[in-house]
């Protein structure tokens, strides 16, 4: 998603850029869908990592080298993975581009920063970090660093009205809605946290409950469970915002960003997250008044803070402090940033 926000805000810079997708997702229709070409790698087996990924490596390494080879790029961008996810383009530090790494904070307990933070300086030019400079979050590398605040990939302006928001989700118009969802997969974790979120509905008989089929589950039907719940599948979901009363979500960092900058009136529920400090950014949106934040499990404060968010006053206060959290997109910022290094290598 903040690639994809980047190249957006690129294009409108610079409509005769050419682009390339390359990625291991499972939806790289989300890519197609903004009217770029996309290049799908095979994607890492779930598991834990014993030498099930061998193959797809190897096939991986080969398309890699192939595709940014042909293509040959004036800038290649990274995201979250300095090698790419199977170590498909540790090479690319031999290629003329520059190389820039999109790097968010680093977790405190990342067993793996060292190797990480050897990775992003033997390969990559520039750092662009989608985090405010006064986040306090420090990079440890010594390449440059351009904090250029959260990256979305649609702006508030670009998100429908709310009735034409409610008819693209195929949801009531006329409903209290509530959005209810943890992140883009079907982690046991994160139906765990769902379920526990519609075992409390019945208190809410007045609130309809739209729980996001996760764009990489490809099950059944959810089994709901509750008479005042449903489902439903859009993306992506940051053109939709506006179309709910108040959302029940997690605390990964682009639905966290994309709901601050919306100023939807947020419960965030923290969960442990190997590779994220869920924990740190929710104190940081507590301490703003832009949400109120729970551990999960905690009922008591998970009842309290819903009959909290059911006055209207306070979720009109909770989402002008989010508004405020967040009030730009930093994707224009990303875009500079790219198009400032391509003018190091001459290309204007």
């Amino acid at each position: 998603m903040r690639t994809l926000g980047i190249a957006r805000a690129l294009r409108r810079l610079v409509p005769e850029t050419q682009f390339l997708f390359l990625t291991n997702s499972d939806a790289p229709h989300l890519i197609s869908r903004d009217s770029f070409p996309v290049v799908k790698m095979l994607s890492p087996k779930p598991g834990p990592e014993d030498g099930r990924n061998d193959e797809a490596r190897k096939i991986n390494l080969g398309v890699a080298q192939a595709t940014i080879t042909r293509f040959d790029p004036d800038v290649i961008a990274v995201d979250f993975f300095p090698q790419g996810q199977l170590g498909s383009l540790a090479w690319i530090g031999q290629h003329r581009a520059r190389k820039i790494f999109i790097a968010r904070e680093p977790h405190p307990a990342d067993p793996h920063g060292a190797r990480r933070n050897a990775q992003i300086e033997a390969i990559h030019d520039v750092i662009i970090a989608p985090h405010r400079p006064d986040e306090q979050v420090k990079m440890e590398t010594s390449k440059p660093v351009h904090y250029v605040g959260p990256i979305l990939v649609r702006s508030r302006d670009e998100a429908m009205p709310r009735s034409q928001a409610r008819r693209a989700l195929g949801v009531p118009a006329d409903a209290f809605l509530v959005y209810v969802g943890f992140g883009g997969g079907g982690r046991p974790d994160i139906i765990q946290s769902r379920n526990w979120i519609l075992s409390v509905c019945g208190r809410f008989p007045q609130w309809t409950f739209a729980v996001a089929r996760p764009p990489l589950d490809y099950g059944p039907p959810l089994d709901l469970g509750a008479a005042n719940a449903i489902e439903f599948s859009y993306a992506p979901l940051a053109e939709c915002w506006p179309a709910f009363d108040l959302a029940i979500s997690g605390l990964s960092y682009n639905s966290t960003a994309e709901l601050l900058h919306q100023g939807v009136p947020t419960l965030f529920v923290e969960l442990k997250e190997p590779w994220d400090d869920w924990a740190r950014r929710g104190r940081m949106i507590t301490d703003a008044g832009a949400g109120l934040t729970i551990r999960f499990g905690d009922e008591e404060a998970l009842i309290t803070s819903l009959e909290t968010l059911a006055s209207a006053s306070r979720r009109e206060v909770i989402a002008k402090a989010a508004r405020d959290m967040i009030p730009e997109n930093g994707a224009s910022r990303a875009a500079a940033v790219i198009l400032e290094e391509a003018r190091r290598i001459g290309i204007s």
